[in-house]
C-alpha cells in the first residue's frame, strides 16, 4: 500500500508527499448534508514541510486543498502521475485510487515521544460552505435542472458530480438568495450531498455508475457480521480504496445469508494505519441501503 497527499498551500506552490513514511487516517465520506471530514497524521516530517503545511483553524477564508490517494499500488511517484492523468486505465485507478479531497481546516505539528507529528483536520466542501453566497430570479417556465446547475456552479472548488432526474420547470417565479448548499438542499428535497468536491442531486431511486459492481464476500475481505437495520446494512471489511458512494455492490456473505443481494453504499469510512516501520492496518466500513430492482443508473459528468 501508498498513499499520496498532494496539497497545495498557495496558489503556487504545492506539496506531495510519497512513501515511505508513516500515516494514521480516518476518512468520513456519507450523502449527507453535512461536510465529509478527514483526520491525516503524518510521522517525522521535515521542518520545512511541517511549516508549509501549517494552518490556524480561524483562516476560514484561506483555501487549501488537500488529496489523499491510497491503495495497493507501489505507491512512486510516476505511478501516482500516471492514475491522476484522466487518460489512466479504469484498472489502474480501481488499484490505487483517490479517497479523499477536501481543505485544510487545521494543520499543526507537535512532538510524541520520539516522533514528531503534523495533523490535518479536513472537510470536504467545507471551503464553499463557509465562502459562497448566492442571489438570482428566475421566470416562470426555467427548467428545475438549470437552477440546480447554477446553485452548484455558485459554489467554489465544487464541480458537478452527477445530477439525476429532476425534470420540469418551475410553474412560477422565484428567487433564491442565501447559501447555495443550503438553497439546493431546499429546491431538491434534500437530495443534494458534496463527495470529493464535487456535488451531487440524486433521487431515491438512483445510483451511480462505475467501472464494475463490486462483489464483496466472506473470502474477499468481510470482517465480522455484517448487522442490518430496517433496510441499513453496517459492515467492516479489508481495506477497499474503489468503492464510491452512492455506487452498486454485490453482498455475499454465508454468515448471513438472508441479507445477500444488492445494494447502494451510502457511507464509507477507511481507517488505520500505513507504514514501512510498524505493522500498520486499514479497515473499510460500509453502510449500505437496500437497491430499488428499478433503480436508474446516473452517469458522472
Amino acid at each position: 500500500m501508498g498513499p499520496s497527499l498532494p496539497g497545495s498551500q498557495t496558489s503556487i506552490n504545492s506539496i506531495e508527499i510519497t512513501p515511505p513514511f508513516t500515516i494514521d487516517f480516518s476518512v468520513v465520506r456519507q450523502n449527507l448534508a453535512s461536510v465529509n471530514t478527514a483526520e491525516i497524521t503524518v510521522y517525522n516530517l521535515g521542518l520545512n514541510t511541517r511549516t508549509l503545511i501549517r494552518k490556524d483553524v480561524w483562516h476560514t477564508d484561506i483555501y487549501r486543498p488537500i488529496e489523499l490517494w491510497a491503495g495497493y499500488g507501489s505507491g512512486e511517484a510516476p505511478a501516482l502521475e500516471s492514475i491522476a492523468n484522466p487518460n489512466a486505465s479504469n484498472a489502474a485507478r480501481q488499484l490505487f485510487p483517490r479517497i479523499f479531497r477536501g481543505n485544510v481546516k487545521r494543520a499543526y505539528s507537535f512532538r510524541q515521544g520520539t516522533n514528531f507529528l503534523t495533523k490535518m483536520e479536513c472537510y470536504d466542501g467545507g471551503f464553499a460552505s463557509m465562502n459562497s453566497d448566492f442571489s438570482a430570479s428566475y421566470a416562470a417556465g426555467t427548467p428545475r435542472l438549470k437552477i440546480i446547475e447554477d446553485l452548484i456552479n455558485a459554489m467554489p472548488t465544487i464541480n458537478i458530480g452527477a445530477i439525476g432526474s429532476f425534470p420540469g420547470t418551475i410553474s412560477r417565479g422565484i428567487s433564491l438568495v442565501g447559501n447555495p448548499q443550503d438553497r439546493l438542499q431546499e429546491f431538491t428535497g434534500g437530495k443534494f450531498f458534496i463527495d470529493n468536491e464535487r456535488g451531487y442531486c440524486l433521487n431515491n431511486d438512483e445510483y451511480l455508475s462505475n467501472p464494475a459492481v463490486p462483489v464483496i464476500t466472506d473470502d474477499n475481505g468481510i470482517i465480522g457480521i455484517p448487522t442490518k437495520d430496517t433496510t441499513l446494512v453496517r459492515m467492516e471489511m479489508l481495506f477497499e480504496p474503489g468503492i464510491m458512494i452512492e455506487q452498486k455492490i454485490e453482498l455475499r456473505t454465508r454468515t448471513v445469508p438472508y441479507y445477500n443481494g444488492f445494494y447502494i453504499v451510502k457511507g464509507i469510512t477507511h481507517r488505520g494505519m500505513i507504514s514501512p516501520a510498524v505493522c500498520g492496518n486499514v479497515t473499510t466500513s460500509l453502510i449500505l441501503d437496500n437497491l430499488d430492482p428499478a433503480a436508474r443508473l446516473v452517469t458522472q459528468r
